[in-house]
């Protein structure tokens, strides 16, 4: 049976129920809570048994006044109201409640205790909301006697939730009356739960409709070109009815690019293509004060914005629409958003939308795509970082691991150890070994250590920038051939593609292994896109302004680097970091020469070359095999190992100490020289000469495998220390 039969059908049992003139009933409800009222339409000379006449020509059909028969307390009357969305008038709430107290008196309400409960801006489909839950509240406790609405769909829109409510109330002793729909369930029982069902599946029905008739509005507007959905960042929506002096602005609406933000955009775009940090480009947006979509809670831009914003077709020049559709959760009465199957999404081609061309999004969403996911994923107390109060917008959340076991290093807190060091319930590996380093490594440290040694790095390398930009200049000036010769190959490649696809094309047609033939035709279809997408990339980059760089720009560069290194790690290194160190940083585990415990050291690989913006650093790419630039790119790239630990005083000045006392010095004025207290000063001479006598110039020896007894640690093995002393 479709829509439109079951509502006549519907219409034809209400008028059957509520066509004729009600029975009195006369019914008193017993008890704590003992009142009575009287209701049903009756000639004007009839009364209720309390004494009091129904009125000869009542507005509605519930309108025999109410009375108390009990002197103890007043009666409590709730009355409830709402509105759906924040697009209808808020006014609606209070012609409600005056409906319902019009209504209250002429049932003949003198004194009753009222309490007004409502809900605005919320869908009667949601099982929860404040209103309704005090109502349910009110209900169980024995808080109310009677419930007053202007109709049934004020208090639900779902037939299920709305009969359970009723029902609940009646087991309770509350009467509940719905003015509009007819509903008292002072009346038979028959009576008041067969129109509740009607009352309750039309509202539902409704709200159907209503959806059906908005989805069918949408398209329309889809297929005619115009705006649908809220505003994205970086467009306006623009009305095609002007305002007048008397009437506003009215749709349907188009939207327009916003060149403002087109910079900002283009940025965001291409620092995702140079592989930064979701979270460094959310940063970068909230504080150009980029806005956010007309429906997001918070004005900051988080990771998850950022992944939407680069993944949205229509900063190229492409919109979709229905990506996502929304399934109604019953026991909720809520929708929650699904992606939607490819056959369900519509695309449309809006050039005049593009902020950017399609190569440089391509190029964003390939370096998103290529992030490192874990493979092997697991939940609960499998996860190796399961309870671990982790945040993963570290400076050193992408590129930090162990040296033992290659996992994670992560932050707990104050401190950073290795994911797999925990117990073995907790984790998940291959191997299923726990971890032998346990090393916990203060964060404070650890981050005083790298920004220090890194900035001296760099400030030691300021000759070779010196150089470089020089070269850069020159190959401004000259061209960058090699891209013209890359962009010929790939041409040639994409004629050999094609090729492929209409031979794979024909093949199917033949009737061949047609599965096979399917794959193999879709995978060289994408082979083609993604080429073609480069071909674009590196047509537009090459035909783009490279600006020449000066030395100036270059000393403000390492100044702004280094200042941000040492003020605030944190937030501020990330960025310069992921472009400074080529791979991973590792945590290695050394042990002291003259003791047991074992320390971490970070051995990493420094590449200043790739402090230079964006587009220095791709023509230098271009030309990879330019003599002149390999010798400056050997000397700008080189290993580092620093300590993660704080290296007591006795051990830094253990060196220095013993050639001093060794110079002709007493070691009290070694001491002094140094700035040392004497106890300290001796410790360290007694250390620099132990070292000398084993010929060690490092206090640190590197550790191949895992020590008998590492430290404070319980045994492991009885595997004998195995350390690397050269």
């Amino acid at each position: 049976m479709n829509a439109p039969a079951i509502k006549l059908f519907l219409a034809v049992l209400s008028l059957v129920y509520f066509g004729s003139t009600p029975r009195y009933q006369g019914q008193h409800h017993d008890g704590a809570s003992r009142w009575g009222f009287e209701i049903g339409i009756q000639p004007s000379d009839s009364s209720n048994p309390m004494g009091q006449p129904c009125p000869a020509k009542p507005p509605l059909l519930l309108a025999c006044p109410i009375a108390t028969t009990s002197s103890r307390r007043r009666i409590r009357i709730v009355i409830y109201a709402r509105f759906s969305t924040d697009q209808q008038s808020p006014r609606s709430i209070g012609d409600q409640v005056a409906m319902c107290r019009k209504h209250l008196e002429t049932m003949g309400l003198e004194d009753a205790e009222l309490i007004l409960l409502n809900d605005e801006a919320l869908s009667g489909e949601h099982a929860h909301r404040p209103g309704i839950d005090q109502v349910w509240e009110l209900i169980e406790s024995g808080g109310c006697d009677v419930i007053v609405a202007e109709d049934l769909s004020r208090l639900y829109r779902n037939s299920t939730q709305a009969m359970g409510l009723i029902e609940a109330a009646v087991d309770a002793g509350v009467r509940v009356i719905a003015i509009n729909s007819h509903i008292d369930t002072n009346e038979d029982e028959e009576r008041w739960r067969m129109g509740s069902h009607f009352a309750s599946m039309k509202a539902e029905m409704d709200n159907a409709e209503t959806r059906k008739r908005i989805v069918r509005a949408m398209e329309g507007l889809w297929r005619d070109g115009y705006a649908v959905g809220a505003v994205k960042p970086g467009y306006v929506r623009v009305p095609t009815v002007p305002p007048t002096d008397r009437e506003p602005a009215k749709g349907p609406f188009r939207d327009q690019k916003d060149a403002r933000w087109t910079p900002v955009i283009e940025h965001a775009f291409q620092t995702c293509a140079s592989n930064n940090m979701p979270w460094v480009i959310a940063q970068y947006l909230t504080e150009s004060g980029f806005p956010k979509s007309a429906r997001s809670r918070v004005p900051q831009w988080t990771e998850a914005n950022v992944i939407r914003l680069i993944r949205d077709p229509i900063y190229y020049g492409v919109e979709a629409y229905r990506k996502r559709r929304s399934v109604k959760k019953y026991k909720l009465g809520k929708s929650v958003q699904v992606p939607s199957p490819d056959d369900e999404i519509l695309y449309r081609d809006m050039p005049h939308l593009a902020h950017l061309p399609k190569s440089l999004w391509d190029a964003a969403n390939r370096a998103i795509d290529q992030r490192n996911v874990n493979t092997n994923p697991s939940s609960g107390n499998g996860n190796p970082l399961h309870s671990s109060n982790r945040n993963s917008r570290t400076a050193l959340s992408e590129f930090f691991f162990c040296g033992v076991c290659d996992a994670k290093m992560y932050r707990q807190g104050n401190i950073y150890r290795c994911a797999n060091s925990r117990h073995p319930s907790n984790i998940y590996r291959k191997n299923g070994e726990r971890c032998w380093n346990r090393c916990v490594l203060q964060l404070e440290t650890v981050h005083r250590n790298l920004a220090a040694s890194i900035v001296e790095a760099l400030v030691a390398q300021e000759g070779c920038f010196d150089a470089l930009c020089a070269r850069v200049i020159q190959l401004v000036e000259q061209g960058i051939p090699e891209v013209d010769r890359r962009i010929a190959l790939m041409r040639s490649k994409e004629t050999e593609l094609q090729r492929n696809c209409t031979n794979l094309t024909k093949a199917i047609e033949k009737g061949g292994d047609i599965p096979q033939l399917v794959a193999q035709l879709r995978s060289r279809e994408k082979e083609l896109q993604e080429n073609k997408s480069e071909i674009d990339f590196l047509v537009e980059r090459n035909q783009r302004q490279i600006p020449k760089p000066s030395n100036e720009e270059i000393q403000h560069l390492l100044q702004t680097i280094q200042s941000e290194l040492l003020d605030d790690f944190d937030s501020k290194a990330a960025p310069i970091l992921k472009r400074l160190i080529d791979g991973k940083l590792r945590a290695v585990p050394y042990h002291r020469f003259d003791g047991d415990s074992l320390h971490l050291r970070a051995h990493f690989t420094l590449n200043i070359l790739r402090l230079l913006p964006q587009e220095w650093q791709q023509l230098l790419d271009d030309r990879t095999g330019d003599d002149s630039l390999t010798n400056i790119a050997s000397v700008s790239s080189f290993s580092m190992a620093v300590d993660l630990f704080k290296v007591p005083k006795r051990i830094s000045y253990a060196k220095t100490m013993a050639e001093l006392v060794v110079g002709g010095l007493s070691i009290r004025e070694a001491g002094n020289r140094l700035g040392l207290p004497e106890t300290t000063a001796n410790k360290a001479f007694r250390t620099g000469r132990a070292m000398a006598e084993r010929g060690l110039n490092d206090a640190y020896i590197k550790v191949k495998g895992m020590p008998a007894r590492p430290g404070r640690w319980r045994p492991h093995t009885d595997r004998p220390d195995i350390f690397e002393t050269t």
